[in-house]
C-alpha cells in the first residue's frame, strides 16, 4: 500500500501544467495526458524508425515486433492471453463497435425453414427450391433468314417478364429468410451502440431495446423489429456497458455468462408487435462496452469472458486517441471480405 501511494505521488504542476488553477472533472469522457507520457513517447519516436509493418526491412520488423509486444501487454493487463482473445486496433470506440455490427453473423449455419406462404402465397420457399424457369433461356428465332415471328416475340417478352418477377420475388424471399437472430441492447448505452442498432435493422430478424430495474433485472422495454420466426434460429447479440457513460452506474459483469447460457428471462421469449411470444433459440453472444469502466476500474477477462470487448486507450491514458478492441477467437462468427485495421501511434 505504501509503495502504491509513493508511486501515485507526483508534482501536479509539473505533470499537468495545462491545469494551472483549473479543476478537471471530465475523466468519464477522457483522462488527461501527463508530461511524462508525452516525453517518453516523443523520445521513442525520435530515437527509432518505425516502418510499414507490411514491408520487409529492419524498420518494418521493429514496427511488427512493437505491435506484437503491445498486444501481449494489453492482454496481460486484462488478465487473458492470445489463446482466448485477439486485439484489433481501430480508429476509435465507435469504429470498433461498428466493425462488430457490420460483420456479426446473425444467420449462422441454420438453413432456411420458412415457406413462400410467409411472403407471397402457398408456393415452396424459393430459397430452398430451384425453379427451372429462372434458369431457362428464351432466345428463339424463326428460320435462318433473320426473320422473327411476332407471336414468338410476344411470348418471349411475357416469359422474360415472368422471369424478372420470379427473380425479384426470390431475391425478396432470400432477404427475408437470411434475416435470422436478434440484436438486443440496454437502454443505458453509449450512442455508439445506438448506431449498432441501425445496422442491425438491415441484418437481424429481431431488434429490441432492454431496460433493467433497481434490482438489475432486465426486461424488454421496446421491440423495434420482429420478423416471424427470426428467433427460432441463428445467432443473437447482446450489447451493454460495463459502466454507464451517463450516470456512472456499474452493471453486473455476471450478465455475460448468464446471457451466453441463455439463462435470463428476457431471452426465453420474443415479443412481436402483436404481443405474441415465441421461444428464442440459437446461440447468444455478448459485446461489452468497457470504455468507461476500464478508465478507473480493473477488468479481468480471465474471470468474465464477453465475446467482444470495446475499450478506449484515450479514456485510460489520455493519449493516443486510438482504441483497442478485444474479441474471443470465433473465426466463423464474423463475416467480412475486407477489414482495414488502423493502428494508432502507441
Amino acid at each position: 500500500m505504501e509503495h502504491s501511494v509513493k508511486f501515485l505521488a507526483f508534482n501536479r504542476c509539473q505533470e499537468f501544467p495545462a491545469l494551472r488553477d483549473n479543476v478537471y472533472l471530465d475523466h468519464a469522457g477522457a483522462t488527461l495526458v501527463s508530461r511524462t507520457q508525452l516525453e517518453a513517447h516523443h523520445a521513442d519516436i525520435l530515437g527509432n524508425i518505425y516502418g510499414n509493418p507490411h514491408s520487409r526491412s529492419p524498420s518494418s520488423q521493429l514496427t511488427t515486433d512493437t505491435i506484437d509486444q503491445i498486444r501481449y501487454r494489453i492482454l496481460e493487463h486484462f488478465g487473458t492471453t492470445s489463446d482466448e482473445y485477439s486485439v484489433i486496433f481501430t480508429a476509435g470506440c465507435t469504429a470498433a463497435l461498428k466493425l462488430v455490427a457490420e460483420t456479426f453473423d446473425y444467420h449462422g449455419n441454420e438453413s432456411c425453414s420458412c415457406s413462400w406462404t410467409d411472403c407471397h402465397g402457398n408456393k415452396d420457399c424459393c430459397c430452398r427450391s430451384e425453379k427451372s424457369s429462372l434458369t431457362s433461356s428464351y432466345i428463339h428465332s424463326n428460320g435462318c433468314d433473320g426473320t422473327f415471328d411476332a407471336t414468338d416475340n410476344r411470348e418471349q417478352v411475357k416469359d422474360s417478364e415472368n422471369e424478372m418477377q420470379a427473380s425479384s420475388q426470390m431475391k425478396e424471399c432470400k432477404q427475408r429468410c437470411n434475416k435470422r437472430g436478434s440484436f438486443s441492447y440496454l437502454l443505458d448505452n453509449h450512442t455508439s451502440v445506438q448506431g449498432m442498432r441501425e445496422i442491425a435493422f438491415e441484418k437481424a430478424g429481431c431488434v429490441q431495446c432492454l431496460d433493467c430495474d433497481s434490482k438489475d433485472v432486465i426486461h424488454v422495454k421496446n421491440v423495434l423489429l420482429s420478423q416471424q420466426g427470426s428467433c427460432s434460429a441463428g445467432n443473437h447479440l447482446f450489447a451493454y456497458p460495463a459502466q454507464s457513460n451517463f450516470s456512472g452506474k456499474k452493471y453486473p459483469l455476471q450478465w455475460i455468462s448468464s446471457v451466453q447460457k441463455g439463462q435470463m428471462e428476457w431471452q426465453t421469449t420474443s415479443h412481436d408487435s402483436r404481443s405474441r411470444s415465441t421461444h428464442c433459440q440459437g446461440r447468444f453472444y455478448t459485446v461489452l462496452d468497457a470504455a468507461s469502466l476500464v478508465s478507473t476500474s480493473a477488468l479481468d477477462l480471465g474471470n468474465v469472458k464477453p465475446d467482444f470487448v470495446a475499450l478506449s486507450f484515450y479514456k485510460m491514458f489520455g493519449y493516443p486517441t486510438g482504441l483497442g478492441r478485444s474479441q474471443k477467437h470465433s473465426p466463423n462468427l464474423l463475416k467480412t471480405a475486407y477489414v482495414d485495421i488502423v493502428v494508432p501511434p502507441l
